[in-house]
């Protein structure tokens, strides 16, 4: 009697495989949980872009506010087959201060400065005014704009 109940258990266990409504429901769960995530991921990676975004302005402004502060000129170099920005200081020969990659999905695409980069003269001025253009993984386009004189930053996102 004993044995006959070890082997009814274990058939059951040994039984393989999963029925059709144990299948649909476990979709089912799934389903519901990646539609309550992604869009919490899509507000993060939005979160993050404008982070990036702002991380570059603060570092406009630095170099331009060093070069006033130090009395030297600040270059920030606009890399867009990497992808990339750096900061150099320029003494003797150019400093430099950091590389900064865009990571979040933003692609620099499009920059109207001579030789890629922005100079700020000891004054605080930039040698020339000019654009940047930044562009995410949704095609939108975030416009960076520095004034020549005075060399005022503004970020201004276009309808596409």
């Amino acid at each position: 009697m004993f044995f006959v109940e070890i082997d009814t258990i274990k058939r059951k266990f040994l039984k393989k495989g999963f029925t059709f409504i144990e299948l649909i429901i476990v979709i089912a769960i799934f389903s519901l949980i990646l539609f309550i995530a992604l869009p919490k991921w899509e507000t993060a990676l939005r979160i993050r872009e404008r982070a990036e975004i702002n991380t570059f302005k603060r570092n406009l402004i630095y170099c331009r506010n060093k070069s006033i502060t130090e009395g030297k000129m600040y270059i920030v170099r606009l890399d867009t087959k990497e992808n990339c920005y750096s900061l150099y200081k320029e003494e003797m020969k150019k400093e430099l201060i950091k590389r900064v990659y865009f990571e979040s999905g933003l692609l620099l695409y499009r920059q109207n400065f001579h030789d890629n980069q922005i100079i700020f003269n000891p004054t605080g001025s930039p040698s020339q005014g000019g654009t940047i253009g930044l562009k995410n993984r949704r095609e939108e386009i975030f416009e960076i704009t520095i004034q020549p004189v005075t060399g005022k930053i503004n970020i201004e996102r276009k309808e596409r």
